[in-house]
């Protein structure tokens, strides 16, 4: 059987195995990346690689982060992954930064 992906902008979607007894798996199966409907990467085994790809995915492609979805990606890029924008860069809110903070400090 195939997922209904229609009028999905963004989404990891996880196979899990027969015996998965809760809501949640996270040691999938494979995960697969769809953008705009279509499945644009599968086979994936780490929710962590799926998630980094899929920011890859939608700053290489030039994607506007869905506007559901604004704020949680907002703060996974700027708190989780370091990423932020420089204050005289030309952006609108919901599109991926390119600056990436590399301030040692962070990291201590």
């Amino acid at each position: 059987d195939e997922p209904d992906i229609a009028n999905t902008a963004v989404a990891l979607l996880t196979t899990v195995s027969e015996n998965t007894t809760g809501p949640i798996d996270f040691s999938p199966a494979s995960i697969a990346i769809v953008v705009e409907d279509d499945i644009v990467v599968s086979d994936l085994h780490e929710m962590a690689d799926a998630f980094v790809l899929l920011f890859g995915l939608m700053y290489a492609l030039h994607l506007d982060y869905p506007k559901k979805l604004i704020h949680t990606f907002t703060f996974t890029q700027t708190v989780i992954m370091g990423i932020t924008c420089c204050s005289n860069t030309e952006t609108s809110d919901n599109s991926v930064c390119i600056w990436i903070n590399l301030d040692t400090r962070a990291f201590a």
